[in-house]
């Protein structure tokens, strides 16, 4: 590289720097922004992933209900569609399911129950469950 165009990058290279630096000082120093501490961990978090669930089903994995939560105001594809978000014991932490509401008439009935169940006041015994499929539904039953 002839030493003109190395000494043409520099000078320019130190001008941004020079701008950037007098800006931060004219602002009282560097402030974070969001991107600054965003970072993104991928996946899906809390919620099991497909791959997962299909283990334990495969497995007939006794899961712990440590509690329920209904979304009513879910949306998905652009339309409401209602859940229940289970929150099961998975090796030692905490996980999460989600099942729409309106496939599995049975399974809503159930999860609602549970849901007063494990609202109670006193000393419950946290129930614990297997999911099954049946055919393309995931049907929830007590453990073996």
């Amino acid at each position: 590289m002839d030493i003109l165009v190395f000494g043409t990058y520099l000078v320019v290279g130190l001008s941004w720097l020079t701008i950037f630096v007098s800006r931060v000082l004219r602002r009282g120093g560097y402030k974070m922004g969001f991107f600054d501490e965003y970072k993104d961990e991928g996946g899906n978090g809390a919620f099991l992933s497909k791959a997962e669930r299909d283990t334990l089903i495969d497995l007939g994995a006794p899961l712990r209900v440590v509690a329920i939560s209904f979304e009513a105001e879910n949306t998905f594809e652009g339309k409401s569609r209602p859940r229940y978000v289970v929150t099961f014991d998975v090796e030692g932490e905490s996980r999460l399911w989600s099942f729409g509401v309106g496939d599995v008439e049975s399974r809503d009935r159930l999860l609602a129950a549970m849901t007063d169940y494990l609202d109670r006041d006193g000393d419950i015994d946290s129930p614990v469950v297997m999911v099954t499929k049946e055919g393309r539904s995931q049907i929830i039953v007590p453990a073996e």
